[in-house]
């Protein structure tokens, strides 16, 4: 027999899924029209693998390195080497708070010599990220970020800022195997010299659990970059392997 409160939480799961069926046609539409503004510059693949360890130093707090290889040219050459030393700080309910310091080694090729040219960048910067889960599949997340980029082709550091929101599904499937997909979508900003619109969009990420201590992420996101002559798209497809020691 069913009694007025079950009718209520009926009513209130189907309101749920109207939200979150408006939200994913909403992102769907925000990817078809970010997608089709990057048009005027030939489209380029790269590929991008990386490496993510997590050492817990108290019951909040924990050092995180990453190192990451990206390919570019239809990924027929190395563009660039990161390095990463990050704390991250769990504030409490679903925010955390983190400091990093990056050096990036990005190659260039000389177009007199064809040499290759090193230009080495230093970043530092702050954030925050908050997750929230909206029942026991659907979650939200967004972050933020500020750096600091010092360049070797400049005296003064360019400051700029990150922001991505991402829609997640959990699986519901046991400890092992595919956990989440999401997508999600991100944009920069730029607070010093000549801003370069960007933005990045997702369609589609898996989060696979292998074991206790280590787990893996596959996604596939469009890069808008846009030039004097016009936008320019890039095809990057990246995984990495997380582990907890």
């Amino acid at each position: 027999m069913h009694t007025d409160s079950d009718g209520l939480r009926w009513r209130q799961r189907w309101r749920w899924r109207g939200w979150i069926r408006g939200a994913l046609l909403g992102g769907l539409g925000w990817l078809v029209a970010g997608v089709g503004a990057a048009e005027a510059r030939a489209d380029d693949s790269q590929l991008r693998v990386g490496s993510v360890v997590t050492q817990p130093l108290a019951a909040r707090l924990n050092a995180v390195w990453r190192a990451e290889l990206r390919f570019d040219d239809n990924v027929r050459r190395v563009d660039s080497t990161l390095e990463r030393a990050s704390l991250a700080w769990r504030v409490g309910g679903p925010t955390q708070l983190s400091a990093d310091l990056t050096h990036v080694n990005v190659r260039r090729q000389d177009p007199l010599s064809g040499d290759t040219i090193n230009a080495e960048q230093v970043w530092v910067g702050v954030g925050q990220s908050s997750r929230w889960w909206l029942g026991e599949s659907w979650g939200v997340a967004l972050r933020d970020t500020l750096r600091w980029r010092y360049l070797d082709s400049r005296g003064s550091p360019t400051v700029m800022t990150r922001h991505y929101g991402e829609l997640t599904w959990r699986t519901g499937r046991g400890p092992r195997g595919l956990q989440q997909l999401y997508c999600g979508f991100e944009w920069f900003a730029a607070l010093s010299n000549k801003p370069r619109p960007e933005h990045w969009i997702t369609p589609l990420g898996a989060r696979i659990r292998g074991g206790e201590h280590w787990s893996a992420n596959v996604y596939y996101f469009i890069r808008n970059r846009k030039f004097a002559d016009g936008w320019q798209r890039q095809h990057v497809l990246g995984t990495f392997l997380n582990w907890q020691l």
